[in-house]
């Protein structure tokens, strides 16, 4: 047998068994892949369902009264909810800087004399929230580090900015955080989430304290 054909009936047997080869690996890599899908989604499933009990849990729903499990405050007074004043919580994410939710705090804080206002802020934030809560110097503000309840609030990418209670605690609106930009660059974050939360905040708020002087059509 010359050498040519033993080289052909070589490749010709190691053909089908590399074509075999190359289908299992290729299997093997979908099946792997599948199952990494299938558990991110189970995953999400996962939490998405512990966020809908969480929310059901403290009352984080329009219409229910809510029963956010508060502490003593860092900063304030307890607020008086259920005890016939509205109050607005506000669930600081991200940068917790004064540039940025100073006039967010402001614009609660002046749009009625009865509404109270309460910031919720991860542990971490804690010097940055003091230095806002001290610029306003106002007996309806208060702060409470929320690290207990951030599963169930969220964050600034999918999370729940404000949770407005009536004089009963029955939760009235919920804004979710608008889309905000994230960048390497600080100023233009400050730039882009100062008027998108000031404004989303405005938004909730005028709609159930109207300003005086404005359209009562």
């Amino acid at each position: 047998m010359k050498n040519w054909d033993l080289v052909k009936i070589i490749v010709l047997i190691l053909l089908p068994i590399n074509a075999w080869l190359f289908v299992f690996l290729y299997l093997n890599y979908q099946k792997t892949k599948y199952l990494e899908l299938s558990h991110d989604e189970l995953l999400r499933r996962d939490e998405t369902g512990v966020i809908e009990f969480l929310h059901e849990k403290y009352g984080i729903r329009v219409g229910q009264t809510l029963k956010l499990p508060l502490r003593r405050p860092s900063m304030g007074l307890s607020p008086p909810l259920r005890m016939g004043y509205p109050v607005c919580f506000i669930n600081i994410s991200g940068p917790a800087l004064p540039e940025i939710w100073e006039p967010v705090v402001s614009e609660a804080l002046k749009v009625s004399p009865y509404l109270y206002v309460v910031l919720l802020y991860p542990n971490d934030s804690l010097a940055s929230v003091k230095e806002i809560f001290q610029k306003f110097n106002n007996p309806r503000l208060s702060a409470f580090p929320a690290d207990f309840v951030q599963r169930a609030l969220g964050h600034y990418r999918e999370g729940i900015l404000l949770t407005l209670c009536d004089g009963r605690g029955v939760v009235q609106a919920i804004e979710p955080y608008p889309s905000l930009k994230v960048s390497p660059s600080l100023e233009e974050e400050i730039k882009d989430w100062r008027p998108k939360l000031h404004q989303a905040v405005k938004k909730v708020l005028d709609k159930f304290f109207p300003r005086r002087g404005a359209s009562t059509k």
